[in-house]
């Protein structure tokens, strides 16, 4: 949650500065006129502003890649329990009673997985044969 959270902030921080990139970029297209000929002014503008948005891209790039990080680790916490549970389920249709779910850490559906493990050592305790269940 804390890296989604990261994500928004980031989305909001680089809109805002694409924003103050074309407001400043407007203000100085304003201004181009008043500046005498042969002025270094407006190469020092036009700098500024290829710079603003090189900084800009590479906080975008920065952006995805910490959205892409995101997807994947919240996916994965996701993906990997429901991957367990399903094998689980399975196997206590085959008849193996022994068979337990072990989720990691950060995983979700710790709950789910308990209550299929504590199912599975009632079904052995009974000694349920596999054309029963």
């Amino acid at each position: 949650m804390a890296l989604l959270t990261v994500g928004l902030g980031l989305l909001f921080f680089f809109s805002f500065f694409a924003f103050q990139i074309w407001m400043f970029s407007t203000l100085i297209a304003s201004l181009v006129p008043l500046v005498p000929p042969g002025s270094n002014v407006e190469q020092m503008m036009a700098e500024s502003i290829r710079w603003n948005w090189i900084i800009f891209g590479v906080g975008m790039v920065m952006f995805t890649i910490i959205v892409t990080i995101t997807t994947v680790v919240i996916s994965h916490r996701i993906y990997g329990p429901a991957y367990a549970i399903r094998k689980h389920l399975a196997a206590i249709t085959r008849g193996e009673f022994e068979h337990r779910t072990h989720l990691r850490k950060n995983d979700e559906f710790k709950d789910v997985a308990q209550d299929l493990n504590h199912l599975s050592e009632i079904l052995a305790a009974k000694g349920f044969p596999p054309d029963r269940v």
